[in-house]
This record gives structure tokens, C-alpha cells and sequence, in this order.
């Protein structure tokens, strides 16, 4: 989108110059220290969706990464304000655990009610992601 000012007197119309504007594919959430993409990176297993993220550039950045539970969690709280996520979504988290026998499970959190489980690292259902990084000074 594209504006420019513009001043009318007496003595006529005077213009400035004129300016983009454009809405981010990211949006910051400084109290959390973290910006967070407008839009899923897609859906799949942990791992796809752990490489869609580190892979990602947008904004030109590219310390893109799938958020930490308590993050995805905030995230929640904050969905109508950041927007694009799906309503009935199952979201994928960072977070892993150690079980027993050594299994490796990660968390998720389902945004139709917010609760947070977890599944086998190694499962292929498929989960959204919505890609963070954290903000540097």
C-alpha cells in the first residue's frame, strides 16, 4: 500500500513524498521476546516441521525456530491478535521429553480448547507449526 500526505491552503495543494506501507509476515510480542510469523509454516511431523522452521528466512532473518511449550501457550493466549492460526489446529512445540525406556516424546498444544499433551517424537501425525525466533538487542 502506497500513501502520500498532502496540504491544502490558500495558496494551493502541496504533496510529500510518498511512502509503503506494508504489514510484516511477523509480527514482535516484546513481552515476550519473541516474534512470531503471521501464518503456519506448514503441517507434519516433528521433524519436517523442525526443519521448515530453522529453514525459514522470513523477514530476512534466519534464527526462525518452532516455539518452546510455554511459548506455543502464550501464543494461544494471544491468538487473536496475532491471527492466521486454525481455530481447531493442533500445534507443534519444541519441547521433548526423555520416558521411559528412552523414548522421546514432544509436546503440543490443541488451540480449539488450549490443552497440552504430547506425542512419540517418531509419530507421523501431522501437526501444525508456526515459526518464532527470539529477539536479539
Amino acid at each position: 500500500t502506497y500513501v502520500r500526505a498532502y496540504v491544502t491552503n490558500s495558496k494551493g495543494t502541496f504533496y510529500g513524498n510518498t511512502i509503503e506501507i506494508f504489514a510484516p509476515d511477523f509480527i514482535v510480542i516484546q513481552e515476550l521476546g519473541i516474534a512470531v510469523q503471521r501464518q503456519d509454516i506448514g503441517s507434519g511431523n516433528y521433524e519436517s516441521m523442525n526443519s521448515l522452521c530453522e529453514n525459514s528466512t522470513v523477514g530476512g532473518f534466519t534464527d526462525w525456530r518452532l516455539p518452546t511449550i510455554d511459548e506455543l501457550a502464550a501464543l494461544y493466549n494471544l491468538r487473536d491478535k496475532i491471527g492466521g492460526f486454525v481455530p481447531t489446529g493442533v500445534y507443534m512445540s519444541s519441547t521433548i521429553h526423555i520416558g521411559s525406556y528412552s523414548n522421546r516424546y514432544v509436546d503440543y498444544m490443541d488451540f480449539s480448547d488450549g490443552t497440552i499433551d504430547y506425542c512419540s517424537f517418531y509419530s507421523d501425525y501431522k501437526r501444525y507449526a508456526r515459526a518464532v525466533r527470539t529477539l536479539t538487542e
